[in-house]
C-alpha cells in the first residue's frame, strides 16, 4: 500500500484558515466603524456596553 492521505484534516485546516481570515476582517471594520483610545481589545469591548 502507498501512503495514506488524510484529506478531513487539511479540509479542517483550511476552514480554520478561512475562520480566522473572517476574524481578521471583522475586527478590521470593527476598528474602523468605532475607533477608541483605547489599545487592549477587551477593553474596548468593555467599554461598548458600559452604562453611561
Amino acid at each position: 500500500m502507498g501512503d495514506v492521505v488524510d484529506m478531513r484534516s487539511s479540509r479542517e485546516k483550511a476552514k480554520h484558515k478561512k475562520k480566522e481570515e473572517k476574524f481578521a476582517l471583522l475586527q478590521k471594520r470593527f476598528e474602523k466603524a468605532l475607533p477608541a483610545d483605547e489599545q487592549d481589545p477587551k477593553q474596548k469591548l468593555l467599554d461598548l456596553f458600559k452604562k453611561k
